[in-house]
């Protein structure tokens, strides 16, 4: 499906507030929207002729913030993942307390090189009466939890290491993130052969927009006509591959 109406990469630069928040609410309802015309206009299309929807990539560049609204930004996500939208994360430079939280849910997370990380536990002040001093107490242990076993579930961090962060600030460099698997996706890891079959349906549709462009064909017609193109030439691959083998054997 093409669609021009949603943007794929959506920013979050600054701190994690409700200004952001009403943004990054419009632009995914955007893609939500075009989500579900996707679905709708290819339900009656045969898996193998459905190019997949497009993957979205959150870049992120922020020393954190408010932790509600961070938390309703980190709802809509998971919501788009449930979907079947994929979710990938970036990091340019810096994912710091609630940001690092928005960074581990991406379904693929990259950054660069000089990127660093940081989670820590909450911090608060309390003051009034002693009952309303312990129910606030219990709120920040409760979201701590939460975030933690988000953290626990995503990454390869241990537990001892989310327990010394709620001392100190724990700062993490780009080498580490690979170890700690908050960065799991980088240059020179393997290809698995979902990834490998994914990026090769990926070239496959794309040669079959180009080719519909360059023809007079529909996308269905060039869809046949590349698919005999690519039967010929595995056809003539595997007969040179006989040959090789017959000299081979002589």
């Amino acid at each position: 499906m093409e669609n021009n109406t949603y943007k794929t990469t959506l920013k979050v630069i600054g701190t994690i507030n409700s200004e952001m928040l009403y943004r990054f609410m419009n632009d995914t309802d955007e893609i939500i929207e075009a989500y579900n015309q996707y679905k709708e206009e290819t339900s009656y299309v045969k898996d193998d002729y459905v190019g997949e929807f497009d993957r979205i990539t959150i870049e992120i560049s922020s020393y954190g913030g408010c932790t509600d609204s961070g938390s309703a930004m980190l709802d809509r996500i998971m919501e788009m993942q449930d979907m079947g939208i994929h979710v990938d994360t970036h990091c340019n430079g810096f994912a710091y307390s609630m940001a690092f939280i928005l960074f581990i849910v991406g379904e693929r997370r990259t950054g660069g090189k000089f990127s660093k990380y940081m989670n820590h536990g909450s911090s608060a002040s309390a003051y009034g009466m002693i009952e309303k001093m312990k129910t606030d107490i219990s709120f920040y242990e409760e979201c701590d939890e939460q975030f933690d076993n988000l953290i626990l579930s995503q990454t390869k961090m241990p537990k001892e290491r989310l327990e010394m962060a709620k001392l100190k600030n724990d700062w993490i460099f780009y080498d580490e993130a690979i170890e700690l698997g908050i960065v799991n996706v980088y240059k020179g890891m393997k290809e698995t052969e979902e990834e490998k079959a994914e990026r090769i349906s990926k070239a496959f549709d794309l040669s079959i927009k180009t080719f519909t462009k360059l023809s007079k064909l529909d996308e269905g017609e060039a869809f046949f006509t590349m698919y005999d193109i690519m039967v010929d030439i595995l056809n003539e691959v595997m007969e040179e591959g006989k040959k090789l083998e017959n000299k081979k054997t002589e």
